[in-house]
């Protein structure tokens, strides 16, 4: 019985996870502009553009 309950938290825990994913993906989507895509599809071949944006976005989070 304990085998059964795992694998039955597991699957709904893997599903909440998904959800939640998926939620965040188009929140993600509809908050972004246009803008802030022609920056990342100016960017995306420049390794050292990357960095920065990650680095600049991370210090942001860090300071919120």
């Amino acid at each position: 019985m304990d085998l059964i309950t795992a694998i039955i938290t597991l699957l709904v825990g893997s599903a909440v996870f998904i959800t939640g994913m998926n939620m965040m993906s188009s929140g993600l989507k509809k908050a972004t502009g246009k803008s802030l895509r022609r920056i990342f599809k100016k960017t995306q071949n420049n390794p050292f553009a990357c960095l920065g944006i990650g680095a600049g976005v991370t210090a942001l989070e860090l300071l919120h």
